[in-house]
């Protein structure tokens, strides 16, 4: 039985953690893509999808404040992130971007954005991004 129990804990340490960010959830719902099938065309190893909790509050918030085309995105985008892994946080106040900045490198993520500025200063710290262009999911960096 132990024997089991470790095989299991082997197999999850193995799994690749990739990250969604606001920018790529809204964009999965703008422009119909199921990220689920297109991450594994492009990540080369079973997956975990993970969205940090401060990702939810900035949907939330826009699907409560923003305008009706984003209020009607960022909703349908939470159903898609209510149904990854929600990474608690340290501390809450902080903007999504700068906990994926902070986390990525020493948690081994893989980062799925659109976001220009993100994707630099991930790249910038060694951390492999997934982006969509098209439709088309591509990544810059060797996934973990």
């Amino acid at each position: 039985m132990a024997m089991a129990s470790l095989s299991n804990l082997s197999e999850e340490l193995k799994r690749v953690k990739v990250v969604l960010d606001t920018n790529s959830l809204i964009y999965s719902v703008e422009k119909p893509i199921d990220l689920q099938h297109h991450l594994s065309l492009v990540v080369p190893a079973c997956f975990d999808l993970l969205v940090p909790a401060s990702v939810i509050n900035e949907l939330k918030k826009m699907a409560s404040e923003g305008k009706p085309k984003e209020r009607r995105l960022a909703s349908l985008a939470l159903k898609i992130a209510e149904k990854c892994h929600i990474v608690a946080e340290r501390e809450a106040s902080k903007p999504a971007d700068q906990v994926i900045l902070e986390r990525a490198k020493q948690e081994k993520w893989l980062v799925v954005t659109n976001d220009r500025s993100l994707r630099r200063q991930l790249r910038q710290q060694g951390v492999p991004v997934i982006f969509i262009k098209d439709r088309i999911l591509r990544i810059e960096g060797e996934a973990p």
